[in-house]
C-alpha cells in the first residue's frame, strides 16, 4: 500500500501556492520544502536579505490511536509552518501571515480530496495558534527580524483492514 503521508504534504504546499499573495510574497526559491521526490537544496547557515521572507512546512508530530473508530484506524497529524522574515518592521511579516491564513481557508475542503486506497483519509484540520519573535534563533540563522511559528493538525482514519500491509 502507497504511504499517504507525502500526498498530504504535496497538497498542504499547493494549498499555499495556490494562493496569489503568498506566491508573489514568498519567492519559490525561499520555500522549503522537505519532501519534493527531488534533492534537496542544503540548509541556509546564515540568511541573507535575498533569502527573505522564507517559509518552510514541516510535519512536526502525529499520535496514532489504532482504535479511532468501530473500523478505522485514527491518526493525529500536526502540522507547522514557519516563517522567516529578516526584518523588525512587522510588515512583511503581516502579509504573509495573512496569506498564509487565506490559504488556509480551503485547508479542510483541499485535504479532504486528498484519496487514498479509494477512500479519503482526512476527517478535519484546524488552524491551532501561532506565535511571533523576533529571536528565534533557528528560524533567523544570524539575522535580527520577525519569525512566526504556525501549529495546526489533521484528523485522519484509516481503515484497519487497508492497514495489514
Amino acid at each position: 500500500m502507497a504511504n499517504p503521508l507525502p500526498s498530504f504534504y504535496t497538497a498542504f504546499w499547493q494549498m499555499l501556492e495556490d494562493n496569489s499573495d503568498f506566491a508573489t510574497l514568498v519567492p519559490e526559491k525561499n520555500r522549503h520544502k522537505y519532501y519534493t521526490g527531488s534533492i534537496l537544496p542544503p540548509e541556509r547557515d546564515a540568511v541573507r536579505p535575498s533569502d527573505v521572507p522564507e517559509v518552510r512546512v514541516r510535519l512536526t508530530g502525529a499520535r496514532p490511536d489504532a482504535f479511532g473508530d468501530s473500523s478505522n484506524s485514527g491518526l493525529l497529524l500536526r502540522w507547522s509552518i514557519d516563517i522567516t522574515t529578516g526584518e523588525r518592521d512587522m510588515e512583511s511579516m503581516l502579509d504573509v501571515i495573512w496569506s498564509i491564513w487565506e490559504a488556509l481557508h480551503s485547508w479542510s475542503t483541499r485535504m479532504q480530496a486528498v484519496a487514498w486506497e479509494e477512500a479519503y483519509p482526512v476527517r478535519w484540520c484546524r488552524a491551532l495558534d501561532w506565535e511571533n519573535t523576533l529571536d528565534n534563533v533557528e528560524l533567523n540563522r544570524g539575522m535580527r527580524g520577525w519569525s512566526s511559528v504556525w501549529q495546526g493538525e489533521m484528523g485522519c482514519f484509516f481503515a484497519r483492514s487497508d492497514l495489514t500491509g
